[in-house]
């Protein structure tokens, strides 16, 4: 009798699951004009590069580029390149602006749980990981909305960020090195066991983009 009633619940709230995003779905499609634009996504994606642009401007000045022709040529030559960690002027440069550094966090800067997530090292860092948010990010914008899109990023970063203070505390590093993996994970949990046919539909245009997502 009690499995029973654990596998009636269990069904009920797949149900649930399944109303709820049917309902998100054509709420979205009934949107017309700018009321379709995933705005969470987007913005972050703008401030994120944004921010990108100004730190790669600073590192350039740091390591002594003068003139718009030799900072533009500096940022260029680091555009791809993987990172040494010795690189004063980067590490300097993301440092100031908040880079994860634990000696910082624990003196105070808490600040830092929250903008490593917006940093990137160099143009190859930032074009894989906005990317991955464009893919996934919509994907799952559209579904929750844009108040709890907004949310899910920020808490999801943080825990990212939480795990990397604990597990890699000698690392200073900026990135979501965790989050779209958590965000693949919520949507794998809450939607495909659920949402079969509505899931595929929706996601699996947009997953080839995964294979960049193993890649960062």
């Amino acid at each position: 009798m009690y499995k029973i009633q654990r596998a009636s619940d269990a069904a009920t709230r797949r149900l649930q699951t399944r109303l709820s995003y049917q309902a998100a779905v054509e709420q979205h499609r009934r949107q017309r004009g700018l009321g379709r634009i995933s705005w969470g996504t987007w913005t972050i994606t703008l401030i994120t590069v944004l921010l990108w642009c100004f730190t790669a401007y600073q590192v350039a000045l740091s390591a002594g580029a003068h003139g718009w022709q030799a900072i533009i040529s500096d940022i260029v030559k680091n555009a791809i390149d993987i990172q040494d960690k010795d690189n004063v002027a980067l590490s300097s440069v993301l440092i100031a602006y908040g880079a994860k550094d634990n000696g910082l966090m624990i003196h105070g800067q808490y600040w830092r749980f929250i903008t490593p997530i917006f940093l990137h090292v160099n143009a190859l860092h930032l074009g894989l990981n906005m990317l991955n948010l464009i893919a996934l990010g919509i994907f799952v914008e559209r579904v929750v909305g844009h108040v709890r899109f907004l949310l899910i990023y920020l808490v999801t970063g943080v825990v990212s960020i939480v795990a990397s203070f604990y597990f890699a505390p000698q690392d200073i590093s900026v990135g979501h090195p965790g989050l779209y993996l958590a965000w693949l994970g919520l949507i794998v949990f809450l939607f495909f066991p659920t949402a079969g046919p509505f899931v595929a539909r929706e996601f699996l245009p947009c997953s080839g983009w995964l294979l960049w997502l193993v890649l960062t």
